[in-house]
């Protein structure tokens, strides 16, 4: 009772935080409903409604979601998914099961936060760093045993290995995840505590910082041994992926900062509120 629902979905359009939009009753049910005309889709995310999910937040909980295919209780969207390209009245049937029971969001506890602590190139604590949750995965059961069996006794590279965890809120619909998990931040001695993501999962973060560069890591709500994954067994020279345990230390790389004029072509005039943005880091594909 009580756990907040949102909408979420794909699109490439910049959207503002997701309003609330219904709250569970006492047996855990709730009820809502969207208009078309309420999806800002843009570019390829031309029907932003198919690829559309319903997250659930409550207190003490780590957050629970569902595809919105399987919540329209009208079935307007399957009937859509029918005739969109890239989709077939086969794989819409599939994706809903035959009993056509009601579709369950489940809450996990959330009693494994990621934590840790922040440093900088020389090994002291950085303050202010913030550790925000970008994308959440598990496993069909719930938990990540088969990931960890696939990491750790088949030597599984970083795509094999993501096999086992399909349960989540990654690529098209991650865009508006951090607006519904609060972001951790670091303290005078750079650690940090992040709750929400709940228990048995695989988090991806972004950190950002004074100073220092902004990078995305992964992590697990699980205790551990760091693990460090072969991204494509095909090409041995691939970087490694670094999956850390809940709790771990991290010496971030110094910044560096990239500064300059944006002027107008013709008259040489000096243009403010111009937004300039990077869309790939050395090192970590943050295109796409």
């Amino acid at each position: 009772q009580g756990a907040k629902l949102y909408l979420i979905y794909f699109t490439s359009a910049e959207l503002p935080p997701p309003p609330l939009r219904a709250v569970s009753g006492p047996d855990g049910s709730f009820r809502f409903s969207v208009a078309k005309s309420e999806f800002r889709g843009r570019g390829e995310a031309h029907e932003p409604w198919l690829l559309s999910g319903v997250v659930a937040v409550a207190d003490k909980l780590g957050l629970g979601w569902q595809s919105g295919l399987l919540l329209d209780a009208t079935g307007q969207i399957a009937e859509l998914a029918k005739s969109m390209p890239g989709y077939s009245p086969e794989m819409v049937k599939k994706a809903i099961p035959d009993d056509r029971r009601k579709p369950v969001i489940r809450l996990v506890r959330d009693d494994v936060p990621i934590t840790g602590r922040i440093l900088d190139d020389k090994g002291q604590p950085v303050a202010g760093a913030t550790l925000q949750l970008l994308e959440i995965q598990t496993g069909v059961r719930h938990d990540l045993n088969d990931w960890l069996n696939a990491v750790e006794k088949q030597k599984a590279d970083h795509y094999q290995a993501q096999m086992y965890v399909p349960d989540g809120l990654t690529g098209h619909l991650r865009r508006q995840l951090p607006h519904l998990v609060p972001a951790a931040t670091t303290d005078q001695d750079g650690r940090f505590r992040l709750l929400g993501a709940g228990r048995e999962r695989i988090v991806r973060l972004q950190l950002s910082g004074p100073g220092i560069a902004t990078e995305r890591l992964y992590a697990r709500t699980r205790p551990g041994a760091t693990l460090q994954v072969q991204e494509q067994s095909d090409y041995p020279s691939s970087r490694k992926v670094t999956y850390y345990g809940a709790d771990f230390e991290y010496k971030a790389r110094p910044s560096r900062p990239i500064v300059g004029v944006v002027r107008d072509q013709d008259s040489k005039t000096p243009l403010e509120n111009v937004v300039v943005e990077g869309y790939k880091v050395a090192g970590d594909a943050m295109h796409g």
